[in-house]
């Protein structure tokens, strides 16, 4: 089965991608809004799929990865505040007990 699919279409769906990352980032919104609203527009979606009507999918499909690519901006890892790198050019002291005496190895 091959699926055929216009470069306009991906695009808008590349576009929509974008704009969710841009508006997550500037808005910052609960998480659970845009979980909930993807949940939504995918079972519209289907139910539209399943019923044959495609030009209204074309509608739901952007709005599915517009939340997607806000959900991928709270994806992103953030550093937490107690992480090493927070202490760049500064001094930091380090304390602790050496348990044993290192010992030379030697690789062959």
């Amino acid at each position: 089965m091959k699926i055929k699919i216009s470069n306009t279409l991906l695009n808008c769906l590349l576009a929509a991608l974008a704009a969710g990352i841009v508006f997550a980032e500037n808005f910052q919104p609960s998480l659970k809004i845009f979980v909930a609203v993807c949940a939504a527009s995918m079972a519209i979606g289907l139910m539209v799929t399943w019923r044959k009507k495609i030009h209204v999918a074309k509608i739901i499909a952007p709005i599915i990865f517009f939340v997607l690519g806000a959900m991928r901006f709270y994806a992103v890892d953030t550093i937490p505040p107690n992480d090493i790198s927070k202490f760049e050019l500064q001094t930091v002291a380090v304390t602790g007990i050496v348990r044993e005496e290192p010992t030379e190895k030697f690789l062959p």
